[in-house]
């Protein structure tokens, strides 16, 4: 768990095209928003 206020860990995940992308290559370039959409896309 991460407190209020704290960097997230570093992770690594796949974008919409397939290429790995990984949260620290955006430190200190960009802003990164996480969001999880829990069954999007499914029938439950």
């Amino acid at each position: 768990m991460v407190d209020v206020g704290q960097p997230a860990p570093d992770f690594t995940t796949q974008d919409q095209n397939q290429e790995t992308l990984t949260l620290s290559q955006f430190k200190g370039k960009k802003n990164v928003v996480l969001s999880a959409h829990v069954f999007s896309f499914t029938g439950g």
